[in-house]
């Protein structure tokens, strides 16, 4: 049955007998004479043969939507059993900003490994309004992500918490009104041997100052523009770009200040920035983790498994 299913949706998805007998290594009159059988068999017309390419009849839309259902679960029950009688062996795919999986997510997978050292992770960098697309077409299983994903056949768990600081170009003159509150790196100003050791301050002394803003679309974008509404101002917005990094270097290179998280600071830290915490809750953010609802694999079920165990650890 579960032959003649497939055979019948290669025809569907090539919309052509003759391709799909191509693609399958058969006769088109022996294919075109299985489907018959099968149209036969539930006393229906699947394929509408007047029109060019070949359609679906209404009957045949149920026929074949049906069929995505069944072969959706035979693959994953043969994928589940294959990977359960290896031994959890398997590949998982994170996707994402390259942020993520150097700084948030290095440490996690790497103690994964050597747990599980027959499943390999793997990790594609994306925007992130690719991301649901990418794991409802099994590219990626994985996406770590402040942004709201919302879609149909995804689900998510809360991975963790973070802070937005904002970044403001050591040269700009609002820093000598707020000596005292901004952290330097390396300068050892204020006694602070990191931001945490200071106090968030109100963001309305920024008014007048030029920022880099992600571009719309972004949490970081909606965010920091309704951290600025909160103070009273509208920011002046000097530059739109498409990337956290891009925007945080354009900061140090003197053209504006910007929205960044906090945790850029354990990697690139500049000394050309002073780095403020904002007394906002809008500066707190959670960090969630998006996956597939159903269809996942033992791999996928493994890591999955790991970080509910080690949530609270990253």
């Amino acid at each position: 049955m579960l032959k003649k299913m497939r055979y019948v949706y290669t025809v569907y998805e090539e919309k052509s007998f003759s391709k799909a007998a191509e693609k399958l290594f058969v006769s088109q009159p022996s294919l075109s004479c299985m489907v018959k059988k099968v149209e036969s068999s539930y006393g229906i017309t699947i394929f509408d043969r007047t029109t060019t390419p070949i359609s679906l009849t209404p009957e045949g839309e149920y026929y074949i939507r049906t069929v995505e259902r069944i072969l959706k679960l035979d693959d994953d029950m043969r994928q589940y059993l294959r990977e359960f009688s290896n031994g959890f062996v398997g590949n998982i795919c994170f996707g994402g900003a390259s942020f993520f999986c150097t700084v948030i997510l290095s440490g996690l997978i790497k103690q994964f490994g050597k747990e599980y050292p027959n499943i390999r992770v793997d990790w594609l960098e994306m925007r992130n309004d690719e991301l649901i697309s990418q794991i409802l077409q099994r590219r990626i299983d994985f996406a770590p992500e402040v942004d709201r994903l919302e879609a149909n056949g995804i689900d998510s768990i809360k991975f963790g918490v973070e802070e937005l600081i904002l970044a403001v170009p050591a040269a700009f003159s609002v820093n000598e009104k707020l000596r005292g509150s901004y952290f330097l790196p390396g300068s050892g100003e204020n006694n602070a041997r990191s931001i945490y050791d200071l106090k968030p301050v109100g963001i309305e002394v920024f008014r007048d100052t030029p920022f880099v803003f992600l571009r719309e679309g972004n949490d970081s974008y909606s965010r920091g523009l309704s951290i600025c509404q909160n103070a009273g101002f509208m920011p002046n917005i000097a530059m739109l770009v498409d990337s956290s990094m891009t925007c945080y270097r354009l900061a140090a290179a003197g053209n504006g200040a910007a929205f960044i998280r906090s945790t850029i600071l354990s990697v690139e830290p500049s000394s050309k920035l002073c780095y403020y915490r904002i007394d906002d809750p809008l500066s707190m953010r959670d960090i969630m983790l998006y996956f597939r609802a159903d269809g996942r694999s033992a791999a996928e079920n493994t890591l999955l498994s790991f970080v509910k165990d080690r949530i609270g650890q990253v």
